[in-house]
């Protein structure tokens, strides 16, 4: 990572498990230079954008995108919901009755889905923020959704969550396994401890700049590092 984005978070990866119609686990790993999503019309490429938005935004600010796959096999309802990625809905048509009837992948016992995200802020601090939901029935609304979330220090991989979901989403015994995890039950909770983690670390980064910079720009110039043009040639070294 640049001095330019030395202490700003950037993505460098994305896990989701049985996110809509990504079924099972997948890893994406993203360059810091940036990435770019192709496909054709219900490929997926909205469905990650999603992903990531649970992970990193209040519920309130999530506005999942029109599921273009799904309307284009004749749906009549566009718009995408938390239970619709959790049980992996396709496709809506209507039945013997003129009724309109969802198609899920996981639609018929209890079910989980997770997203993780990884930021590295390119001075040291890595972060790997978990989103978990799950049904522990065959509900398929809202109301029955389950939450959990996560913070790890580095690298997380949701499959490490396998054994959580095969002991009946013990949530209670995978927090006493792993004690140093963060771990939240409410996404306010996880919103405000992950704000001040990538605060602090911000605040870390910056206060680590100039005292490493400082020194060698005092030396090329022939001055004292306290010298007021060696902050003001830091700044402008920093904007490159």
């Amino acid at each position: 990572m640049t001095r330019k984005h030395l202490g700003q978070y950037r993505l460098t990866r994305l896990q989701v498990v049985n996110w809509g119609t990504f079924d099972g686990y997948k890893d994406f790993p993203i360059d810091e230079r940036g990435v770019i999503l192709t496909g054709p019309s219900g490929s997926g490429k909205s469905s990650l954008m999603d992903a990531h938005s649970v992970v990193l935004l209040p519920t309130y600010d999530q506005s999942f995108n029109a599921s273009a796959d799904m309307t284009a096999k004749g749906a009549k309802r566009a718009a995408r919901s938390m239970a619709d990625y959790v049980r992996g809905a396709w496709s809506v048509n209507d039945d013997e009755h003129q009724q309109s009837k969802v198609q899920y992948l996981r639609g018929d016992s209890a079910t989980w889905s997770a997203v993780a995200a990884t930021y590295d802020n390119g001075a040291g601090n890595v972060t790997t923020a978990v989103a978990v939901k799950w049904f522990p029935g065959s509900g398929t609304d809202g109301a029955s959704l389950k939450s959990w979330y996560q913070i790890h220090s580095g690298a997380f991989d949701l499959l490490d969550l396998q054994e959580w979901a095969t002991a009946g989403f013990d949530t209670r015994g995978w927090r006493a396994r792993h004690s140093g995890v963060e771990s939240f039950d409410t996404q306010a909770a996880y919103q405000d401890a992950l704000r001040r983690r990538v605060a602090e670390a911000r605040a870390a980064a910056a206060e680590g700049q100039e005292p490493a910079l400082a020194p060698l720009v005092a030396e090329a110039i022939g001055v004292s590092a306290t010298d007021p043009r060696v902050a003001a040639l830091v700044d402008e070294l920093d904007g490159f």
